[in-house]
């Protein structure tokens, strides 16, 4: 950023003005494996919390899907 009275050289690079990126594709992916590979993999849906609620679920499907 230029300081008032302050002088920059033609050769300085300009200032870069950073660009906000709108986080539209930001999803939440619970994956649990062994050393054998992928076990299970389960996605939260948007604007869903992560509570205690969600975690049972998750282990529930989890265990449904050993068995």
């Amino acid at each position: 950023m230029a300081v008032k009275g302050m002088v920059s050289h033609k050769a300085s690079p300009r200032e870069k003005k950073f660009k906000g990126a709108l986080l539209v594709g930001i999803i939440m992916v619970t994956v649990i494996w062994d050393e054998k590979g992928v076990i299970f993999v389960n996605f939260l849906p948007r604007a869903t919390a992560v509570n205690s609620d969600h975690c049972n679920e998750t282990l529930k499907s989890l265990n449904a899907n050993l068995c």
